[in-house]
């Protein structure tokens, strides 16, 4: 069942970088998530070259990832002004970090638009039974998101209304 569970990650692109328990480098099973960088190469290969265990089992893979790689330069304005923004407001600096997984995020950054993902809701052990909240920073997050908002939305052109009148 576990490599179903780490099969399923892979396939949606979620967690490309965890291996099942004993496959991976460090505690838990978990792998290097650098090697995902570059487009999941590392990450793919290793699962195409699994192996079934058990006598008269067949391991067949298809598929495989999903999603183009959300690359930091393509966001690096937008997250220059959500850091300013985060020190006018007095938070702490914000952090970019590349983890290896994907969201529809990823979709936005490789047509062009600025895309920050991971700007929710501050907390700890994203899609684990271990998942978590940190309560207290929710108000400040909210502020720093609408600032965000606000200084980059676009506003309407001068011009006619709806019924044809200025």
């Amino acid at each position: 069942m576990q490599s179903s569970r780490w099969w399923n990650a892979w396939r949606t692109s979620k967690v490309g970088c965890t291996a099942p328990p004993g496959r991976g480098t460090g505690r838990a099973g978990r792998s290097d998530c650098s090697s995902y960088q570059g487009g999941g190469r590392v990450v793919d290969e290793r699962i195409r070259g699994l192996t079934a265990r058990t006598p008269g089992a067949r391991l067949e893979v298809r598929g495989g990832r999903q999603r183009p790689p959300m690359e930091p330069e393509s966001s690096a304005e937008l997250f220059a002004l959500a850091a300013r923004l985060a020190a006018e407001l007095g938070q702490e600096p914000l952090r970019g970090t590349a983890v290896g997984g994907a969201s529809d995020g990823n979709y936005t950054a490789a047509v062009g638009c600025p895309t920050l993902d991971g700007l929710g809701a501050v907390g700890g052990g994203a899609h684990a039974d271990t998942e978590y909240v940190d309560i207290a920073r929710m108000v400040p997050r909210t502020r720093l998101l609408t600032e965000l908002i606000a200084r980059t939305r676009r506003r309407p052109e001068p011009g006619p209304t709806r019924g044809g009148m200025s």
